[in-house]
C-alpha cells in the first residue's frame, strides 16, 4: 500500500481545508471543545497514543493518524443550525469522497484510496451500532474498511472530545459490541466472506436495515461484461482491445455517426453502444464495454443489462494519477479539451465493490 506521508509536527499542512474546519460550528452537547479543527487535532493525538500504545504496523499506524484528520473533513460542506444546535446530516459521505480525492492527488495507490475513503465514511459506525446494529451491519461494513482500525478511529473520536451528553457511556459500550460482532465474524482484519461473489454482490447492492446472515444467492451467469472506468488517457482502449472479446465503444459509435460528446446528438450514440451491448449479452457471449464510466449511475445501467441476459459484470478500474491521465489524453488522437477533463476528474465517482461481481483495478501508475 502506498500511503502519502503525514506531518505530524504541522497537521494543518496536511490538510487543505483547516480554514473552512476552523470555522465550522458543532453541538456543544458533543463537542463542547469547539469548532472542527480544534476536535480534529485533539482526535489525531488520542490516535497517535493508541498507535503506540498497542504497537500499530506502520501502514496501520499511517491510516489511522490520516483517519483521524480527515475523518470531520465533510463537515464544512454539510454543516448548519437547526431548532438550536449544530447539525451535519451526510458529512462522512462528502468527507470520504473528498479524502480519497486527497489520497489521489498526493499520489496513493488504489487501495490506500479505499481505505481512507471507508475510514472517513464509516467512521461515525461503530459508535452507534449499538443498539440497532446485527451481523449484517458488520458483514457490510467489513466490505470496504478494516473493521479493527475503523475501531480505533471511533476511540479517537470518543476521546479527542468533551462531551457533555448523558448518550457517551452508551457510545463507549457500542464500540466495544461492535469489536465483539467483528471478532465472532471473522472479519476484523477482513471482508466477511461469502460463499460466492455474486451473493456478496446483491448483499451490498440491496443492503437495507432489514438485511440479515447468512445470506446465499445462486450465481446464474454463463459469461461476463467487463465494464472500464477511468478518465480519458488511462489506457482503457489498449487494455481493452487486448482482451480477445468483442468491444463496444461509444467513441467508435460516435465517430461512425459523427457526433460529439456533449451535443444533442450524442444520445443517439449511447443508445447505439446500449442496444449493441444488449444483443452481445443476449447471444451469451462475453465482452467490453470500452468508456470511462465514471458516474456510479452510468456503471448501474450497464450491471442491469448484465442481470438482465445472464452476465455476470466486472468493473476494471484504471486510476493512474491525473498528470498521467493528463498526458495520455495528449496523446489521443481525439484528446479531451482540457477543461472538460478538469469537469470529468471533480465528477469521478470511484467503483465500490456494492456495484458489481468483482471491481479490478488495472492500473494505478
Amino acid at each position: 500500500m502506498r500511503i502519502p506521508s503525514i506531518n505530524l509536527s504541522a497537521p494543518a499542512e496536511s490538510c487543505p481545508w483547516v480554514a473552512a474546519m476552523k470555522a465550522t460550528a458543532q453541538s456543544p452537547e458533543y463537542h463542547a471543545e469547539g469548532d472542527v479543527w480544534t476536535h480534529t487535532l485533539m482526535v489525531l493525538d488520542e490516535a497517535k497514543r493508541i498507535a503506540w500504545q498497542i504497537g500499530l504496523c506502520p501502514i496501520d499506524e499511517q491510516l489511522l493518524l490520516w483517519g483521524a484528520l480527515l475523518h470531520d473533513c465533510g463537515k464544512p460542506e454539510t454543516t448548519f443550525y437547526e431548532d438550536g444546535r449544530w447539525r451535519s446530516p451526510g458529512h462522512s459521505r462528502v468527507g470520504a469522497e473528498k479524502a480519497r480525492r486527497l489520497f489521489w492527488e498526493l499520489g496513493a495507490d488504489t487501495e490506500a484510496q479505499r481505505a481512507i475513503h471507508a475510514m472517513v465514511r464509516f467512521h461515525s459506525f461503530p459508535c452507534y451500532f449499538m443498539p440497532r446494529g446485527n451481523a449484517a451491519d458488520i458483514a457490510f461494513a467489513s466490505q470496504f474498511a478494516d473493521l479493527s482500525l475503523l475501531s480505533l478511529l471511533a476511540k479517537s473520536d470518543m476521546r479527542g472530545r468533551i462531551c457533555c451528553s448523558s448518550d457517551e457511556p452508551d457510545m463507549v459500550a457500542s464500540v466495544e459490541l461492535f469489536v465483539d460482532a467483528a471478532t465472532e465474524l471473522s472479519c476484523g482484519k477482513a471482508p466477511y466472506r461469502f460463499s460466492n461473489d455474486f451473493s456478496r454482490f446483491v448483499f451490498c447492492r440491496e443492503f437495507s436495515k432489514d438485511a440479515y446472515l447468512p445470506y446465499e444467492r445462486h450465481d446464474p451467469s454463463t459469461h461476463t461484461l467487463f465494464i472500464t472506468c477511468g478518465l480519458p488517457g488511462s489506457g482503457k482502449s489498449t487494455w481493452s482491445a487486448m482482451q480477445g472479446l468483442p468491444v463496444v465503444s461509444i467513441d467508435s459509435w460516435c465517430k461512425a455517426l459523427g457526433v460529439k460528446p456533449g451535443t444533442d446528438a450524442f444520445g443517439t450514440a449511447l443508445n447505439s453502444a446500449y442496444d449493441e451491448v444488449k444483443r452481445i449479452l443476449a447471444a451469451k457471449t462475453s465482452m467490453v464495454f470500452d468508456a470511462t464510466t465514471l458516474r456510479a449511475d452510468f456503471r448501474r445501467k450497464l450491471v442491469d443489462y448484465a442481470l438482465i441476459y445472464g452476465a455476470k459484470a466486472e468493473i476494471a478500474v484504471f486510476n493512474p494519477p491525473v498528470d498521467a491521465c493528463l498526458r495520455g489524453n495528449s496523446e489521443r488522437s481525439a484528446s479531451v479539451q482540457r477543461r472538460v477533463f478538469e469537469k470529468m476528474v471533480k465528477n469521478f465517482e470511484f467503483p465500490s465493490l456494492a456495484e458489481a461481481w468483482a471491481v479490478c483495478v488495472i492500473r494505478d501508475t
